[in-house]
């Protein structure tokens, strides 16, 4: 991992490794804030790499992507429908494997509602599941969360759902482990 991201961390490079090492065999969500996309990128393909699932699929997108899809799904749930036959669906992502849902400073409060209610569901399967665990999901945001938690604009109890391993890659705080 040094040689791919070392010009954008320096000297914080030696506390992600540290952060990778001590969690990256569990299944913990991890947060990687942040404004460098490919750098958010990257991490989360390291903790998936050097993780319980690295055998298993990573699988990228961004939250407004996975949120339309969910919300198709379970409108095809409703209804009996299947719109999208043979396509897999980002719902079924991180079944088992890595998720990575980046920009998730970017949905809107309903749709953070609706994401809150998925990640409650898996935590809930995590639990259920002794045969076929559960992947770990991998959260991006370009934006302080605890910030917009701050102002409104993002849901705390969402926040605390997804803030179990924290990567901030802002130049004042520091990284952190939550588990």
């Amino acid at each position: 991992m040094r040689t791919q991201i070392e010009p954008a961390l320096g000297a914080r490079l030696d506390e992600v490794e540290f952060l990778l090492q001590r969690s990256s065999k569990s299944l913990s969500n991890v947060l990687i804030m942040g404004e460098n996309k490919a750098v958010r990128l990257v991490i989360a393909f390291s903790f998936h790499s050097r993780g319980r699932t690295s055998r298993l699929p990573f699988l990228a997108t961004d939250c407004k992507n996975f949120l339309g899809e969910l919300k198709e799904k379970l409108i095809d749930g409703l209804d009996g429908k299947d719109r999208n036959a043979g396509h897999v669906s980002p719902v079924t992502w991180g079944v088992s494997g890595t998720t990575f849902l980046d920009e998730a400073d970017e949905i809107s409060v309903s749709e953070q509602k609706l994401f809150l209610e998925f990640v409650k569901e898996r935590e809930r399967q995590k639990f259920l599941s002794v045969h076929s665990p559960i992947g770990r999901l991998v959260i991006g945001s370009g934006k302080n969360l605890e910030d917009l938690c701050r102002w409104g604009k993002f849901l705390p109890e969402l926040y605390d759902c997804l803030n179990k391993v924290k990567v901030n890659l802002a130049s004042t705080p520091t990284l952190r482990l939550v588990e």
